[in-house]
This record gives structure tokens, C-alpha cells and sequence, in this order.
């Protein structure tokens, strides 16, 4: 049966993380994002008991989950990664030896067959149950079976025998591509909304990228006037030219990533976006990490110029950062391509 932990655990791990006894308990908050050496660092591969390897990470990443800087050597520059992640039914801790044992001690609590409890309550006997398969077009899988865990529990049923026995109400049966729901008409309509609310095509846009040089005399491929009197403002430039452009189409949300290639005539650059959230009514695509790398030809590792976090609106161009003593600048307009409206 689809489990979650237990809410009254979660409560514990926020006093064991949080402030001392006593005192509020406010709400987790995103570590900082410690400057670490490679051989600083404890790997931990922990199996849990838990049936869902997922939610005990989802869980524990609440307390826990941070990104590290990690330097590998004295000519490279520090690469971001994450603490812990999932590989196969094992999670993988990554972090200074200390934090990776408060880490395993919280999932020692938290993955405990007696600490977790079932998102609704059992059926009882004489409930009449339906059938619903469900086959998604715009989502997979593994998304419906995590947005269906409130609504899991276990079904009273009897046999042709009369023998009494449980059964799951949500299975996924990857062999047809499907969902199969079996409970009362009351929960299956709430479920089946659930279903075609999530089952939706992702919103889509069109990113465009650009470097733009500054310049003190007058330059092909001059950006628009309205642009180049913005970055005049900010770096003493009068003149501004486009030297390098790329674009892509893709669709965005949370975890999603994306590189641009963009070559000029003496260097080639990577511009990595990993987008947290895009708002189809006011048309904002939140990046949560974006990064411009200068890739090097003969040297393998890469020279990173900026690194940021922003909000970026549609159909405006927006300047994500500079670098460099003639100014180089970065900026990204994205145009929506659908509404991520469908009807099913």
C-alpha cells in the first residue's frame, strides 16, 4: 500500500533541525551552500525498509536537502551538487562527515514500518467499488502515482469463497501505461478529477539568448535602442552589438534544465537555465539557477563568468548578468508558445 510519514515524525525532525526546546519551530529553510573540498566529503548509500524510497527522500530533503560548492582541485572552479539523491531503491548522501550522520540518524527514525501511516482510512464491508483506468498522454506515470498518494489506502473485499482480504486501491501497471483505481463512485470522481487536472500538456516557450559586447564605437548588429540605453546606464558603454544569439523551444517547470550554445568569433559559451516555476497568468518563468560558462578549448574544465537566480517575463528582454573589462552581457527573452490549456 502507497504509505506517507507520519506528519507527528516530521514534527520531530523540525526539533531536531530547528531551534532548541522551547522555542518555536519555524518553518525548514534552504541551507546555505557550503564551499567544501572533494576529499572533505562521506559517501552513504542507504537502503530503506520503506516501500517508497521517494517519499522518505521527499521527506528528509525538507530538513536536510542543501547544495554544496565542491572545489576538486586548485585550477578548477567549484561545482554546485546536491547533498542526496535517489539511484534506483537506494538513497545516496553526499555531504561533510558529520551532517551525512545527523542525515542517516533522521532516516533511521523516519524509515520504521510502525511510523507511517496511510493517507485514508480502510473501506468498510458492503462498499460497492467501480473500476477506473486511467492511460495519461502528457504526464508519466510515476507523477499520477505521487499526486494519487492522499487518496491511497486499502479496499475490504471477500472472495467467491468468502474469505475476507485487503487490496490497494491505486496500482500502476506499466505494461499498459495506466493507472487502475478501484474504490467507491464518490472517491473515484474525486480521484478521476484529480487525474485530468494534472493530466495536462506542460506549458511550452520559445527562449532566445544573446551576448551582447559593449563597445565605445559604433559596431555591427547594434542591439535595439531601448536596450542599449539600459546597458548604458549601467556600465558607461554608449554602443552595444549582438555577437552571438541561440534559441530553443521547450517546455518548463519545476526540474527542468536547459543549455544554449552561443559562439562568437573568438570564444564559445554555455548559458545552463534549470527552471523552477512558470505562472501561465502572469506569464513568468522563475529560474532557479542560471549560470554563463566559457568553454575552453584547449583547457577541459570550464570558466564560469556569473551565476544567478531571477524572475523573468514574458516577451520582455531581461538582462541576466555581465562580465569581463569590456562588458559582456548575457540576456533571455522567452515567448509563450501554448497556455497549457487542454481538455481531455
Amino acid at each position: 500500500m502507497k504509505t506517507r510519514i507520519c506528519m507527528s515524525l516530521l514534527a520531530s525532525l523540525a526539533l531536531l533541525s530547528g531551534p532548541a526546546t522551547g522555542q518555536a519551530v519555524e518553518e525548514p529553510r534552504r541551507q546555505p551552500n557550503p564551499l567544501v573540498h572533494v576529499e572533505d566529503l562521506a559517501v552513504h548509500k542507504y537502503a530503506p525498509n520503506s516501500p517508497d524510497v521517494y517519499e522518505l527522500f521527499k521527506a528528509i530533503r525538507l530538513f536536510y536537502g542543501r547544495k554544496l560548492m565542491v572545489e576538486s582541485g586548485k585550477n578548477s572552479l567549484p561545482r554546485m551538487v546536491d547533498n542526496m539523491t535517489v539511484f534506483g531503491d537506494q538513497l545516496i548522501v553526499y555531504d561533510e562527515p558529520e551532517q551525512v550522520e545527523r542525515i542517516i540518524e533522521a532516516l533511521g527514525q523516519l524509515d520504521t514500518p510502525s511510523k507511517v501511516e496511510s493517507a485514508q482510512p480502510q473501506s468498510k464491508p458492503g462498499d460497492r467499488f467501480e473500476v477506473l483506468q486511467y492511460s495519461p498522454r502528457f504526464v508519466g506515470l510515476q507523477t499520477l502515482q505521487s499526486a494519487l498518494s492522499p487518496f491511497a489506502r486499502q479496499l475490504f473485499l471477500n472472495d467467491e469463497e468468502g474469505h475476507d482480504y485487503y487490496l490497494n486501491n491505486v496500482s500502476v501497471v506499466p505494461e499498459l501505461a495506466s493507472v487502475i483505481v478501484r474504490d467507491t463512485p464518490a472517491h473515484l470522481a474525486q480521484i478521476r478529477e484529480v487525474l485530468e487536472n494534472l493530466d495536462r500538456p506542460a506549458a511550452q516557450v520559445l527562449l532566445s539568448a544573446q551576448l551582447v559586447e559593449a563597445s565605445k564605437v559604433p559596431t555591427g548588429n547594434a542591439v535595439p535602442a531601448e536596450l542599449g540605453d539600459a546597458l548604458s546606464r549601467l556600465v558607461g558603454y554608449e554602443h552595444f552589438a549582438v555577437v552571438a544569439t541561440s534559441s530553443v523551444r521547450s517546455s518548463v517547470g519545476p526540474g527542468v534544465r536547459l543549455q544554449l550554445l552561443l559562439s562568437t568569433d573568438h570564444a564559445k559559451y554555455s548559458l545552463d537555465i534549470s527552471s523552477s516555476a512558470y505562472d501561465p497568468k502572469t506569464r513568468s518563468l522563475t529560474i532557479e539557477e542560471c549560470s554563463l560558462k566559457r568553454l575552453a578549448t584547449t583547457d577541459p574544465n570550464e570558466s564560469r563568468l556569473f551565476y544567478t537566480s531571477c524572475v523573468v517575463a514574458a516577451n520582455e528582454t531581461t538582462v541576466l548578468g555581465s562580465s569581463g573589462s569590456t562588458p559582456l552581457f548575457a540576456v533571455l527573452r522567452i515567448t509563450p508558445v501554448n497556455d497549457s490549456k487542454s481538455t481531455r
